[in-house]
């Protein structure tokens, strides 16, 4: 792979998460705004997959910056350290 597809590939796959992250924070807005609030099933079982969106899509966004910066010959603009390799990995396991 060449440098220029993987600076590409990252910087659209980072854009999307932040997209899905604003628009599954728009659901919760939208949930706990209405009448119902977390009354319904429907609302309850929509809230967590909203929740569990954002948390998946910011270890989206924030992958290359959360990479370990020794292997920057393989993901473009990684700065970051083990422990943060660490926490990426757990927000996207969780």
């Amino acid at each position: 792979e060449t440098r220029d597809f993987i600076q590409t590939r990252t910087i659209i796959s980072s854009s999307s998460a932040i997209i899905s992250t604003i628009s599954s924070s728009t659901l919760i807005w939208m949930i706990l705004r209405s009448p119902q609030r977390l009354t319904t099933t429907r609302h309850r079982i929509l809230f967590g997959m909203a929740v569990g969106d954002i948390m998946f899509s910011l270890s989206f966004a924030t992958y290359g910056v959360m990479v370990p910066s020794d292997v920057d010959y393989y993901v473009w603009n990684a700065q970051g350290n083990q422990a943060t390799c660490n926490v990426s990995g757990f927000m996207s396991a969780v």
